[in-house]
């Protein structure tokens, strides 16, 4: 069987959409067909320059994933640049996102639709003021969600990573239920660079690119009572932000900047516990990360964190800003043994991405 793989590629394609297009692609690849087809695009520099001038996303992460997709990219890729590609019509086509329509049967995989977008702008508005969406007008959500509905209407499938939006797609878009299949999300890091460290329980792990986004202030805030009230010598790491987000020097917080997965896998090693309290996160990949490497997790009870957290039992979840509760629930989970077991005996089988446990 023969797999259409399409997908926009950043210059480096490890690093596309969080490396989440390659990663697939390998997989497919080295476990379910005989050829995968590359019949993915990446920009050149007027079509950059272009979706840069136009973009109506404040995202600032440069990658080409469902945030940048958002405005333009439809648009000024002309279509026959991605069918010429196609291997065979009759193959089947992934497309990760909506891209375009297709004759031959295609498939969907995304983490978000613009349905759930604007049902959040209505219900959660905190959340999508984070979102990175918030400056959009209603015209341009409307054009984009009509675009995004006929690509929906005539695929052949969409696959969610999440369960989140596998149920909202159903009961907000109307699909079919038979149309719409939660298959979760593979993690982007070598498990077997894990390694038996002896630890301090005292570190505390943050990944995330858009630091605001992701609830890094509220952590930090967290982290001081955490530091004055409980424990002194409690360490802060701060991966992905390409610039240091510290408006002042906080001891023992370490900004170790966009680092490479290799060097990340380092920190997943010597860290205690992996905190991320995002307002807005459609999946949360690093959740999936951080827990196979055996690292109880503090998420946010929205979106799809509780998929991966379940509060008591590998981590804990927060609900609201409640920054004493938070370094209460950081300084309990740092010595909390039996969640810690529980997590150990969990990410030996590294089945996180599908059917978390319950």
């Amino acid at each position: 069987m023969k797999i259409n793989y399409v997908c926009y590629w950043e210059k480096f394609k490890e690093r596309s959409w969080s490396g989440t297009n390659f990663s697939l692609f390998k997989a497919l690849e080295k476990n379910y067909c005989t050829q995968m087809v590359d019949c993915g695009y990446q920009l050149n520099i007027m079509e950059k320059i272009l979706l840069k001038l136009n973009s109506i996303s404040k995202s600032d992460n440069n990658e080409l994933g469902f945030f940048n997709q958002f405005g333009y990219l439809h648009r000024i890729i002309p279509q026959v640049k991605i069918s010429n590609r196609l291997n065979d019509l009759q193959n089947i086509v992934i497309q990760i996102g909506d891209i375009k329509k297709f004759e031959s049967p295609y498939y969907i995989y995304q983490d978000l639709s613009i349905d759930a977008l604007i049902k959040i702008k209505k219900e959660n508005p905190e959340a999508f003021y984070y979102s990175g969406y918030s400056e959009i007008n209603t015209k341009s959500f409307n054009r984009r969600n009509n675009f995004q509905k006929k690509i929906y209407e005539n695929a052949t499938g969409v696959f969610t990573m999440s369960e989140w939006l596998k149920n909202d797609l159903v009961n907000n878009s109307m699909l079919p239920e038979e149309k719409v299949h939660h298959v979760g999300a593979g993690y982007n890091i070598d498990t077997s660079m894990m390694e038996i460290v002896e630890k301090k329980c005292n570190k505390i792990l943050f990944v995330g690119r858009d630091f605001e986004r992701k609830g890094g202030e509220f952590l930090l805030e967290a982290f001081k009572i955490l530091q004055r009230k409980y424990l002194s010598d409690a360490e802060l790491y701060i991966a992905g932000p390409m610039k240091n987000p510290l408006d002042e020097e906080i001891e023992n917080v370490h900004f170790l900047g966009d680092i490479s997965k290799n060097s990340l896998s380092h920190y997943y090693n010597i860290c205690d516990v992996f905190c991320m309290p995002s307002y807005f996160e459609a999946y949360g990949l690093v959740f999936i990360e951080a827990l196979a490497f055996g690292l109880p997790c503090i998420g946010r009870n929205d979106f799809a964190m509780s998929e991966f957290i379940t509060d008591g039992y590998n981590g804990y979840l927060v609900n609201n800003d409640d920054a004493d509760i938070l370094a209460i629930k950081m300084m309990d989970l740092l010595r909390n043994e039996e969640i810690k077991k529980n997590v150990e005996a969990d990410h030996n089988y590294l089945n996180y991405s599908y059917h978390p446990k319950s």
